[in-house]
């Protein structure tokens, strides 16, 4: 079975009927946890995006407070599911300032925690991949924007 492209599959949906693409949605949601999640996001917090985010930024603040400071390993991977979720989060709203938002407030909660462990790098390293990819986000704004996020950007560097 061939897998077709978005263009292939964007005529397809054009031709069936209500009931059978709703069918198809719910079978695509069963599937796939990820799939739940956005259809979730589309269809009930699209229209209230601040109020969105505000819960996303509680909900990353709690799985933060859950990393355990003094065991490196479970503190790696638990910041690694932080991540995951804050990515997860950018990808459904996909929206450039958002993204941004959403990595600087995962920044500041991992300085808030004071997870820096100078012998485990990998943990540092995460955090300035973050700050990495914050930067070249910013450099796709506006130029007021990108001054304003540069503010903050330089604040986490000092760790």
């Amino acid at each position: 079975m061939k897998t077709r492209s978005i263009a292939e599959i964007k005529k397809e949906l054009l031709l069936i009927d209500k009931q059978e693409l709703i069918d198809h949605c719910l079978r695509l949601a069963k599937y796939k946890t990820d799939n739940k999640g956005l259809l979730s996001y589309l269809l009930f917090n699209q229209q209230q995006l601040p109020d969105t985010l505000v819960e996303i930024k509680e909900q990353l603040s709690l799985d933060f407070s859950e990393v355990p400071p003094l065991d490196k390993h479970y503190s790696k991977k638990s910041i690694r599911k932080v991540l995951r979720t804050t990515l997860k989060y950018a990808k459904y709203i996909q929206q450039t300032e958002i993204e941004i938002e959403l990595l600087l407030h995962f920044c500041k909660e991992y300085k808030k925690r004071g997870l820096s462990f100078s012998h485990q790098p990998i943990i540092l390293n995460i955090y300035f991949a973050q700050i990495k990819k914050i930067e070249k986000l910013i450099a796709s704004l506006h130029e007021d924007l990108q001054y304003d996020y540069n503010k903050e950007v330089e604040a986490l560097m000092l760790l």
